[in-house]
């Protein structure tokens, strides 16, 4: 028997992991290796069955792996001798594909003090967005990448379709300087998360040459 944290949070989501704690809670181990916790408390007996933490570990591994070879196929396309335009396209179609709950992917290019829509997986409604308008321009505004959970918490958000529920946006940088923007939509609330923020600031810095490039033109 292995008593749980006396002190601790309200269960949470954690990947596909439930993760929780009661105070006077023991947990046995299983023979189906998941945990079973036993509240104590004066009426009908409670059972709370948590994941086992290895399926977790499994999927960040697998995740990690993912970003890796992303990483690797986006690199080999910018050591390419292809254009810059095709080398952004292929980029954002690529890391798009590898996401279900992505519905619409892009790049934004600072051009003149603007962002210029560039490379994306299918049109938008909003080709041009002044600093300070939207989730877009409120990310190069504020100098911060945006992480938005449902878009219609947001006052000033841009809408580009009506299934649109949350939006990511990272900054790509150029030798100290912002040359456009990871632009991600997703008709899922909540569909981002801090790994893919890591991720696409992996990206932006492999395609940051070939962005100012194209911004420039």
């Amino acid at each position: 028997m292995h008593r749980l944290p006396t002190q601790c949070p309200q269960a949470r989501r954690a990947g596909e992991s439930l993760v929780a704690c009661f105070t006077g809670t023991y947990a046995s181990r299983m023979p189906d290796r998941t945990w079973a916790g036993h509240l104590n408390y004066r009426g009908p007996p409670v059972i709370i069955w948590l994941h086992d933490h290895r399926r977790v570990e499994r999927q960040m591994s697998e995740k990690t792996g993912l970003s890796q070879d992303l990483k690797a196929e986006v690199e080999g396309l910018v050591a390419s001798d292809a254009p810059d335009e095709e080398v952004l396209n292929e980029a954002v179609r690529r890391v798009h594909d590898a996401h279900p709950l992505w519905d619409w992917s892009g790049i934004y290019l600072m051009k003149g003090g603007v962002l210029v829509l560039g490379p994306r997986t299918a049109p938008a409604d909003h080709d041009r967005i002044e600093v300070g308008d939207g989730v877009c321009g409120t990310a190069v505004s504020e100098d911060k990448n945006q992480v938005v959970e449902d878009v219609r918490e947001v006052e000033n958000y841009l809408a580009c379709s009506i299934h649109t529920r949350s939006e990511i946006v990272v900054l790509i940088r150029h030798e100290g300087e912002i040359v456009g923007e990871f632009d991600i939509d997703s008709d899922t609330v909540g569909a981002f998360s801090s790994a893919d923020e890591a991720l696409l600031e992996e990206l932006g810095e492999v395609i940051a040459p070939r962005v100012a490039s194209l911004a420039g033109a």
